[in-house]
């Protein structure tokens, strides 16, 4: 919703709306602590203004990547690493390991897939044929006429 408004998207009335009900919502289904953390957050992206720094944009760049692949990396090297050692710097040195190769790997499938679908996608153009389009019209005309036909018939 904050960010529906924040694009325009959303005018005044409806982001309060909007944003109201979800709070309401959340009181009942979550409680008073989510709602509020919600309500924060929402504020946050709402009114404030942060500077976007390059790591960010490097973030932002590849977070569809990242989506796609924190879950099975990050579950692979837990699970693996339980056969090593309980110790709390040894779960550290883990989850460490885990984020670190979740976003190397992340990286690599925005570089080398992501990006370069991306620009081919960017180049393909769809062309409407005039045959084509002179058929939709008379299709269009033709149904016209019929439901005006079937209306008068009907009166």
């Amino acid at each position: 919703v904050a960010y529906k408004y924040v694009t325009n998207q959303l005018g005044h009335l409806s982001y309060i709306l909007f944003t109201v009900t979800l709070l309401i919502n959340a009181c009942f289904s979550d409680g008073m602590f989510c709602a509020g953390v919600m309500g924060a957050t929402s504020a946050l992206i709402t009114f404030v203004r942060f500077p976007v720094g390059r790591i960010l944009r490097f973030f932002g760049a590849i977070s569809y990547s990242l989506y796609l692949t924190h879950a099975p990396i990050g579950s692979t090297v837990i699970n693996l690493s339980k056969h090593f050692g309980p110790t709390y710097h040894h779960k550290l040195f883990v989850l460490v390991l885990a984020l670190a190769l979740t976003v190397f790997v992340s990286y690599l499938i925005y570089r080398f897939v992501e990006k370069p679908s991306l620009n081919m996608a960017a180049k393909i153009r769809y062309h409407v044929k005039k045959k084509s389009l002179a058929v939709a019209e008379a299709a269009n005309a033709a149904r016209l006429f019929s439901d005006v036909e079937h209306s008068a018939l009907n009166n």
